[in-house]
């Protein structure tokens, strides 16, 4: 029997079109049972290679730019980071995305991965800041000098140039420094971090004085008057230059809520210094 097929539309490759067809072909006098058994026998031959290929490809790319998205979606995850600045002569309250809250003094800095809290609770610090440690995972401030830990309490840091001091008011804190020596403090103990790692710890009678920052008042104990007057500089967000030598030590305290030149007169007249106004935000200190 002779199958006409000249009237398929023959494409780029008319020659498989034709040769998938002859092979459709079954002798005349074969009964129904044995056509359809060469029928299945004949397409399970025909080639396909073609579109194996092309699914094949299909489908590499779309595990490839599946793979690609995910890795995309992960990095942001894993490395997005949310950085709070407090600019000097301000300060501000940041809340974290567990619900910890940390309150910011003048010129400080924390950086943090917000996408990948629930998996670590790790904040990156300088400057001074108290911290409100909501009860979770491990909570880690990490500092140049030294790191603090914590599950869920409330502390102060000051750590700014080479100073670093750790004051716990609920709970404990572990604090680590960088040459691994470590020490835990429980509620009205601090610790300080020497240049060599080297951690000191003292219990604190007027530990409330170390966080008085937070209501605009800055109390000093036998501190460096350049310390001092760093503060002041950074509080008041001038530029304090000092002309004279001033190997001395301050106690006492500020207000912010006083101007500036108030405040360098009450810390500079004892010492028999003075000051002079250099430009709008430029003061000089010198000898009488």
């Amino acid at each position: 029997m002779k199958h006409g097929y000249e009237h398929i539309e023959k494409g780029e490759n008319p020659g498989v079109t034709e040769d998938f067809f002859r092979r459709l072909q079954v002798p005349y006098d074969s009964s129904r049972e044995e056509a359809w058994d060469m029928l299945e026998q004949r397409m399970g031959n025909v080639p396909v290679k073609r579109i194996s290929d092309f699914r094949k490809r299909l489908l590499i790319a779309g595990i490839a730019a599946m793979i690609i998205l995910l890795a995309g979606i992960f990095s942001i995850i894993r490395f997005y980071t949310t950085t709070v600045i407090c600019p000097r002569g301000t300060h501000l309250s940041h809340m974290l995305p567990d619900g910890s809250v940390v309150d910011l003094n003048a010129d400080s800095e924390i950086s943090y991965r917000p996408y990948w809290w629930s998996f670590s609770r790790d904040i990156e610090f300088t400057g001074e800041g108290f911290f409100k440690v909501e009860k979770g995972r491990k909570f880690r401030v990490i500092s140049e000098k030294a790191t603090t830990e914590v599950l869920g309490t409330s502390f102060n840091i000051f750590s700014r140039e080479n100073e670093y001091k750790v004051t716990c008011f609920t709970g404990n804190v572990r604090v680590a420094s960088c040459s691994s020596a470590s020490i835990v403090l429980a509620t009205n103990q601090s610790a300080s971090v020497t240049n060599s790692g080297e951690i000191i710890m003292s219990g604190e009678s007027g530990i409330n004085e170390n966080i008085s920052w937070i209501n605009n008042m800055f109390s000093f104990r036998s501190r460096p008057l350049t310390v001092v007057l760093d503060e002041i500089g950074r509080q008041y967000d001038v530029k304090i230059t000092i002309k004279a030598a001033v190997d001395l030590l301050y106690t006492g305290y500020f207000t912010k809520n006083r101007p500036v030149e108030e405040t360098l007169t009450l810390v500079c007249t004892p010492f028999g210094l003075t000051f002079a106004r250099i430009s709008e935000n430029h003061y000089e200190i010198s000898r009488n």
